[in-house]
């Protein structure tokens, strides 16, 4: 298949992209199983860990990796080509700067650590080695991503992505010690940004205009400070009714809610690539003031959302009770069941909210969105904390529905405001009666 050509409109780079994401989520239900019974739980551990911190670095980017897509994206729509070479310049080296000392602080902890609980310095320093390259890699494809050149930065993402997942099962089968899987995973990544590197080097030249800017590096660390509130508070609110329901409810309702949310969530991988695609489109046409261009990609993502997503919910919603029997099993309950619809619509409303999401942060607007995970966070906690109390599992859904419900509208009237007006604002204003029940 030709990635260039099938990547040249809005609709196939959302294709790329969700191709990019699904195909290592489809990968890893044959091998993380496969790799969990070869290693054991115990060496698995390490390996999850190295994972979570390698393949998703905005857990330790502070939001640069954002800050990045959306100026590179602003500048290549806005006549400022010359400078997008400078800003990647100044982000691989802000990246470089903030890595280095996490890296320091990393081994310096793993020296002192085993002499007080037992942990293994070899196996930290192994994973903190791969951060930099880690980080590179994000910067890099940032950067391609920033061009919309999806289909070359998914030639390099999808073949990573299974190399990351089969390269400890690989060693599993060889009896490799754990060490060399870590470093390996380390090794993958300097792979991957060295291929990211080489796809840029064909649209620009790098070595003539890669340099440090301090404005920019000031602009980032704005931007990419108020994401970091956002990546923090997220999955506060993501997870804090999972701790409430533990402590408040039982363990054993925890595993049911767990197990039906994390499924629930996996359909989020389509409006995940929608927006990932959407974020850098809107930030060139929102910086040059293009309403018409920026109302057509809200619009066609719109419409592609409510054809997908309410048939989908209302499947689930009458099938509740036959695929919920097939995942948990004699765990089944009515309640769980009632629980489940309430979370699947959860699921659908911030399916939605991926849109006036992607508007904020490519109005380069991200502290909007901070402010507001700061207000709902302590409303969410004294929700679920009351519903739980008297409603147990069923509580708990019902409070994760009601605050989807809220950052829906909520980010949908903030996104409107930013848009002044963009376009005809028919999209917008559909969504925000829906979302405001109005």
């Amino acid at each position: 298949m030709n990635l260039r050509a099938l990547g040249g409109g809005t609709r196939g780079r959302m294709l790329i992209a969700f191709g990019g994401g699904a195909v290592p989520v489809l990968a890893g239900l044959a091998l993380v199983p496969l790799t969990l019974r070869l290693l054991g739980p115990e060496v698995f551990a390490w390996i999850s860990v190295s994972w979570i911190l390698l393949g998703n670095t905005s857990w330790v980017d502070l939001g640069l990796g954002r800050a990045q897509v959306q100026r590179l994206a602003a500048r290549s729509r806005d006549g400022e080509n010359g400078d997008q070479e400078r800003l990647l310049g100044t982000a691989l080296s802000v990246q470089t700067g903030l890595g280095a000392l996490l890296v320091a602080a990393i081994a310096g902890t793993a020296v002192a650590l085993p002499r007080v609980s037992g942990i293994e310095a070899l196996q930290v320093l192994c994973i903190a080695a791969g951060l930099l390259p880690a980080l590179w890699a994000n910067t890099l494809r940032s950067a391609l991503e920033a061009r919309l050149e999806f289909a070359s930065a998914a030639r390099v993402r999808v073949p990573i992505s299974l190399a990351l997942l089969a390269w400890p099962c690989a060693l599993g089968f060889a009896g490799a010690p754990l060490w060399a899987s870590l470093l390996g995973l380390g090794g993958v990544k300097a792979i991957a940004a060295l291929g990211y590197a080489r796809s840029l080097a064909g649209r620009c030249d790098l070595r003539a205009r890669l340099r440090f800017s301090r404005s920019d590096a000031r602009e980032l660390l704005t931007f990419g400070g108020w994401s970091s509130v956002s990546s923090l508070a997220g999955p506060i609110l993501g997870y804090a009714e999972r701790g409430l329901l533990a402590a408040l409810g039982s363990g054993a309702l925890l595993g049911l809610y767990a197990a039906v949310l994390e499924v629930l969530q996996r359909a989020l991988i389509v409006p995940a690539s929608m927006a990932s695609v959407l974020f850098p489109s809107l930030s060139g046409s929102l910086e040059k003031g293009d309403g018409a261009h920026t109302d057509r990609l809200l619009r066609q993502s719109l419409f592609a959302l409510n054809l997908l997503v309410w048939p989908a919910l209302a499947v689930f919603w009458v099938g509740a009770e036959i695929g919920l029997g097939l995942l948990l099993g004699e765990h089944l309950t009515t309640e769980a069941v009632h629980a489940s619809r309430w979370l699947a619509l959860a699921v659908a409303l911030n399916a939605f909210a991926h849109l006036p999401y992607s508007v904020l942060y490519a109005a380069g607007r991200p502290g909007l969105k901070a402010r507001l995970d700061l207000v709902e966070l302590p409303l969410y906690l004294g929700l679920s904390a009351l519903l739980i109390t008297h409603y147990g599992l069923l509580g708990a859904a019902w409070a994760k529905a009601a605050v989807s419900l809220a950052d829906l509208s909520a980010l949908t009237l903030l996104a409107r405001r930013e848009l002044n007006g963009a376009g005809d604002g028919r999209a917008w204003s559909v969504q925000a009666r829906f979302a405001c029940g109005a």
